[in-house]
């Protein structure tokens, strides 16, 4: 019974602490209810597959799967430029999922070569740190708009809802405090939200009724096949950095975990790792869905309900994947209001403040510091409020890779990382 309940335990967290992120993008490209519904679905349904090919292939790790931080932000970002530069919403999803599927591919040649370290060694703690405030300043008008209610059926600010979204927040920021309710509060959250909108009558009438059968599976390229734009390459590149330096990190933090619970050493491989990571994105490009990372988050989950045991993991990730079948439980998430899934993960990316400044708090020699993240930093902000437009005139290539302040950011963070590496080099041989 114990283990049951543990299986369980296991698919609630998985399934409820992550249905926001999909509910956030699907309205962005304008994809009706029905199409949301089934972008959820997808969503879910890969993380659960690729939690199960970690575990028999990969790290081998109990570690949970969860949508990437990552591929959230460039989905938000694009759905904004996505109209400028591809022609429509359609379009820009067949272009993610193209992206999405290179970089499961490049992940997994350089696992299987071994060249893992190698390319790591140019995402410092000063790339990472300028990645971070660059993405948090991307997201954060989308954010705001959200919580304040514009676009939830009317282009004002709603003071309800504004007020609904700042309670969200701080009752988010009062549970964390309790140790036992830490690793529930992202749930405990969207539940308070989710009441407040139901006791408010500010619910929106949703057309999910007329939806027929109770089963229902995913469909590969659900918006038509992919399509090649090579101006996705710089930004691919930075996904492959960002999501291998994800995952080793995820796999030190809950071996961790798992190896002080059980009293007993587990043996994992980055290698094996890296290529069921590379596999997964290719999955999640084919289905179009957020694609996802071993979340290191899942560690307070495991410390507080005292899951680190395999079987319970693999039956909670196969029911991941049984409810993501079930229509009516899909539908009824996809009845979330955006407003409460922008609250509920407020805290999650306005914490990325806090893993940048304890980046930088690891060097040593913080004279380069200021010089290497200040203008990436303020080139890349810069940029983001240049209108998208104002680059019409250029070739696409460059239109796209111009108009994405996150991406020019850490291009230039990168040139000057590995500036930074050839002087250092130079330093060394000359003492």
């Amino acid at each position: 019974m114990k283990k049951i309940l543990s299986s369980i335990q296991w698919m609630a967290f998985i399934v409820l602490a992550n249905v926001v992120y999909a509910l956030v993008i699907g309205p962005m490209f304008h994809l009706s209810e029905v199409q949301t519904m089934m972008f959820l679905q997808r969503t879910i349904f890969m993380l659960g597959v690729g939690a199960l090919i970690q575990l028999f292939i990969g790290h081998r790790l109990y570690i949970s799967e969860v949508p990437s931080g990552l591929w959230v932000g460039v989905f938000i970002i694009y759905s904004g430029i996505g109209q400028t530069l591809f022609g429509g919403d359609i379009q820009t999803l067949r272009v993610m999922s193209f992206s999405i599927i290179v970089t499961g591919i490049i992940i997994v040649l350089l696992s299987a070569f071994g060249l893992l370290d190698k390319l790591l060694v140019l995402f410092s703690p000063r790339v990472l740190a300028t990645f971070m405030f660059l993405l948090v300043a991307e997201l954060s008008k989308d954010f705001i708009m959200g919580m304040l209610g514009i676009g939830y059926g009317s282009n004002k600010v709603s003071i309800p809802i504004m007020l609904i979204s700042i309670g969200m927040v701080i009752l988010s920021l009062i549970i964390r405090r309790f140790r036992k309710l830490a690793s529930v509060s992202f749930i405990i959250v969207i539940a308070a939200g989710w009441l407040a909108f139901y006791v408010f009558g500010l619910l929106k009438d949703n057309n999910m009724s007329h939806i027929k059968g109770f089963i229902s599976f995913p469909k590969a390229f659900p918006f038509g096949l992919p399509i090649v734009n090579l101006s996705m390459i710089p930004s691919i590149i930075i996904a492959v950095l960002i999501l291998i330096s994800t995952m080793l990190g995820a796999m030190s933090v809950i071996k961790s975990v798992m190896e002080k619970a059980n009293n007993r050493r587990y043996e994992t491989s980055a290698k094996r790792g890296g290529i069921a990571l590379g596999i997964n994105q290719i999955l999640s490009g084919i289905f179009l869905s957020v694609a996802a990372v071993p979340g290191i988050s899942i560690s307070g989950f495991m410390e507080q309900t005292e899951s680190t045991h395999k079987q319970p993991f693999l039956i909670g990730n196969i029911l991941v994947i049984i409810v993501s079948c079930i229509t009516p439980i899909m539908a009824f998430f996809t009845t979330l209001p955006t407003p409460v899934a922008y609250a509920a993960i407020f805290t999650v990316f306005s914490n990325m403040f806090g893993v940048a400044i304890k980046e930088l708090e690891k060097l040593e020699d913080r004279s380069k510091m200021y010089f290497s993240i200040g203008i990436p930093i303020f080139t890349g902000v810069g940029i983001m409020f240049v209108p998208n437009t104002a680059f019409s005139a250029l070739p696409s290539s460059l239109t796209s890779f111009l108009s994405n302040g996150l991406v020019v950011g850490i291009a230039l963070a990168i040139i000057i990382e590995i500036y930074n590496i050839i002087v250092e080099k130079k330093t060394k041989k000359k003492a």
